[in-house]
């Protein structure tokens, strides 16, 4: 797993969907699917895959978004409030606590 930091650079996404956010950081193939982190280490969105008419450009959907698809499951989640940042060295032991590989075939 690796961490990079970025903003968020605008709160929508292509053609104004509002469950999308852009970010500044830069992504690669493989990252679709990564946890986007505040400093606390709370999940704020999911990343995703490149938009053909957005290429070059990093989107995320919003955790709010993500939560609904896993209400919809029946998926159990944790929430909590952001409290102060922590390190990211610290950042990262948390995230790697949660984060697992998933390979489609």
């Amino acid at each position: 797993m690796k961490v990079t930091s970025g903003i968020v650079v605008s709160t929508v996404g292509p053609g104004n969907n509002s469950s999308l956010f852009q970010l500044d950081a830069a992504t690669n193939p493989g990252n679709s699917g990564g946890p986007v982190l505040d400093d606390s280490g709370n999940l704020v969105g999911v990343l995703v895959g490149g938009f053909p008419d957005a290429e070059g450009f990093t989107f995320a959907i919003k955790a709010a978004t993500a939560m609904s698809f896993m209400d919809s499951l029946g998926v159990a989640y944790a929430t909590s409030v952001s409290g102060n940042g922590v390190n990211i060295d610290k950042l990262y032991q948390r995230a790697r606590r949660f984060v697992v590989l998933i390979t489609c075939k």
